[in-house]
C-alpha cells in the first residue's frame, strides 16, 4: 500500500478533515455572531456559555469519560451485555442531575444572581448546561464503540450549522438577536446535533446481542468510576473556561468580547490537536489498560507528530496574516484579538511537545493526580492573571492560562513517567526514533 493510499485511510486524516470543515464553520458562526452582536454583547455570549459549561460539570465532568472508557473496554472484551448496561447507567444518572440542575438554577434566578449583566443569564446558561451533556455522553457512546471518525460529525459540523441557521431565522423573525439569544440558538443546535448523533448510533446498538453482561457492573461501582473520573473532568472544564469568567470580573464585556474572538481563532489552532485526540483516545484505551509500554510509546509518539505538525502549521497564517484577517472578517473594533490569539496558540503548540500524556494518566487511572495536575495549573492561572492583569491588561490573562497549561502538561508528564517508566515528551520520541534508526543500520 503506497503513502497516499495509507494517508487517505488514516483515521487521523479523516478526523482533522471533520475538524477542518468545523473550524471553518465555527469561524463563519463566530463572524456572524460577532458582527450581529458587537464587542460586548459578544462578550457576554462568550460569558454565558462558559458560565452553561461550568453548571454543566456534575454531567460532563465525569459520566462522558466513564461511558467511553467502559464501553471500550467491555467492546474489546466482547460483552455485548456490559455496553448495555454501561449505556444503562449513563442515562439513568443523567435524567437523576436534571431536576437538581433546574432547581438549582431556579433558586440562583430568585435570589438575583446575574451573568454577564443579565438576570436571565443564569436560566439562559442552565438551559444550555444539559444539551452540552446529553451530546457530550453520545459522543462517549460512539467513541466507546469504535467511531471515534463519526462521533464528531454531530457536534463539529451538525451544531454550528443549525446555530447559524437558527440565528439568521431568528433574525428575520424578531430583527433582533441578543447575547440570550445567541445562546438559546446554540443550545438548540446542540439538541438537534445530539439527535442526528443518536439517529447514526442507534443500528449499532439494536445490533448489540441483549444478553446479560459476563461482567456484572454495579450501579456503585459505575457511580465510583463517575467520580474518579469527574476530578479530572471538572478540573478541565473549569480550566478551559476560567479565562472568560475572570474576564467578566476584572475588565468590562467588550474585552470579553476580544477574548471570545481570540478563542475563535484558537478553535483554528487546535482543531487539529482535537482530532487526533478523538482518534488517539480509542486507541490508547485499548493500549494503556494492557500495559504495554511499547505499544503505549508507539501511539504516543504517532499522536505528537500529527499534533505538532498540526497546531504548528495553522500558527504559520496566524503570525503573518492573522492581523488583517480579522480587520476584513471581523472588523477593525476586534483587531486587538489579534495579539490575544498570538499568546494563546504559540502557548497551546508548545505544549504539545509533552504528548498525550494527560489521556495516558486518565486510562491509567492515574484520575486523582491528573485532577490535582489541572487544578494545580488553574490555582497558578489564576494567581498569574490577577498578578499580569494590572501591568499588561486582557493579555496578562491569556499569558497566564498559557502558562498553566505548560505546568499542567509537565505534571503529567511526571506521573506517566513514574507510572511507566516511559518519556513521553519530545525528547523520548526523538530518542526512540534515534534508538529504532540505529537497530535497523
Amino acid at each position: 500500500m503506497d503513502f497516499l493510499t495509507k494517508l487517505q485511510r488514516s483515521s487521523y486524516v479523516r478526523s482533522i478533515g471533520i475538524r477542518g470543515l468545523n473550524g471553518g464553520l465555527g469561524f463563519a458562526v463566530s463572524v456572524l455572531l460577532a458582527r450581529l452582536l458587537g464587542p460586548s454583547d459578544y462578550g457576554a455570549y462568550g460569558v454565558i456559555l462558559s458560565t452553561a459549561a461550568i453548571i454543566a460539570i456534575p454531567f460532563t465532568a465525569g459520566l462522558p469519560r466513564a461511558m467511553a472508557r467502559e464501553v471500550a473496554a467491555a467492546r474489546v472484551n466482547e460483552d455485548p451485555g456490559l455496553i448495555r448496561l454501561v449505556i444503562r447507567r449513563g442515562r439513568n444518572t443523567f435524567l437523576l442531575l436534571l431536576p437538581i440542575l433546574a432547581f438549582a438554577a431556579i433558586v440562583a434566578w430568585k435570589f438575583g444572581l446575574t451573568i454577564a449583566g443579565t438576570s436571565t443569564g443564569i436560566l439562559v446558561a442552565a438551559l444550555v448546561a444539559p444539551m452540552l451533556a446529553a451530546d457530550s455522553n453520545r459522543m462517549a457512546i460512539m467513541q466507546g464503540m469504535g467511531q471515534a471518525v463519526r462521533s464528531q460529525i454531530p457536534d463539529m459540523i451538525v451544531r454550528p450549522v443549525g446555530t447559524a441557521i437558527i440565528v439568521t431565522v431568528l433574525l428575520v423573525s424578531v430583527h433582533h438577536v441578543g447575547p440570550e439569544v445567541g445562546a438559546v440558538a446554540y443550545a438548540s443546535a446542540t439538541l438537534i446535533g445530539f439527535l442526528v448523533g443518536a439517529w447514526m448510533i442507534r443500528p449499532a446498538i439494536k445490533a448489540l446481542p441483549d444478553q446479560p453482561p459476563k461482567t456484572y457492573m454495579s450501579r456503585k461501582t459505575f457511580l465510583l468510576a463517575v467520580f474518579t473520573l469527574s476530578i479530572l473532568g471538572s478540573s478541565k472544564i473549569l480550566s478551559g473556561n476560567i479565562d472568560m469568567i475572570l474576564l467578566n470580573s476584572l475588565f468590562s464585556l467588550k474585552a470579553a468580547g476580544l477574548y471570545k474572538v481570540a478563542l475563535a481563532g484558537m478553535a483554528l489552532v487546535v482543531m487539529g490537536n482535537n482530532a487526533i485526540a478523538a482518534v488517539a483516545n480509542t486507541r490508547l484505551a485499548e493500549a494503556v489498560p494492557g500495559g504495554d509500554k511499547s505499544k503505549i510509546a508507539a501511539e504516543s509518539d504517532r499522536t505528537m507528530f500529527w499534533a505538532l505538525g498540526s497546531s504548528f502549521l495553522v500558527m504559520l497564517p496566524v503570525i503573518f496574516v492573522g492581523r488583517p484577517v480579522i480587520s476584513a472578517v471581523y472588523g477593525s473594533e476586534y483587531l486587538g484579538s489579534w495579539s490575544i490569539l498570538l499568546i494563546l496558540g504559540l502557548g497551546f503548540s508548545v505544549s504539545q511537545v509533552f504528548g498525550p500524556v494527560e489521556s495516558v494518566a486518565m486510562f491509567a487511572g492515574q484520575q486523582l493526580r491528573a485532577a490535582a495536575a489541572v487544578l494545580v495549573s488553574v490555582a497558578v492561572s489564576v494567581g498569574l492573571a490577577f498578578l499580569f492583569a494590572p501591568v499588561i491588561g486582557v493579555h496578562g490573562i491569556a499569558l497566564a492560562s498559557t502558562l498553566g497549561l505548560s505546568l499542567r502538561q509537565i505534571l503529567m508528564a511526571i506521573f506517566v513517567w513514574k507510572k511507566f517508566d516511559l518519556n513521553l515528551t519530545l525528547i523520548g520520541t526523538i530518542s526512540r526514533a534515534l534508538q529504532a534508526r540505529r537497530q535497523q543500520i
